[in-house]
């Protein structure tokens, strides 16, 4: 599983990769901590749509 941010100016960047044996929701869990002002947008089966203020957050199942 990984974790990409994108920015409005188009930067995109790798946050996290979490194990194998990582749950999303625990992955969602650790983003949130890193990122304490973050929301849920998107919450679909194998990804995760997050906000952080400018910042978008996928979190996705590689």
């Amino acid at each position: 599983m990984i974790a990409i941010s994108y920015e409005n100016n188009g930067k995109e960047e790798v946050v996290k990769r979490f194990g194998g044996e990582t749950k999303m929701e625990d992955a969602v869990r650790i983003i949130k901590s890193e990122f304490p002002d973050t929301e849920l947008l998107v919450d679909g089966n194998r990804f995760k749509w997050l906000k952080s203020g400018e910042k978008r957050l996928l979190i996705s199942v590689c």
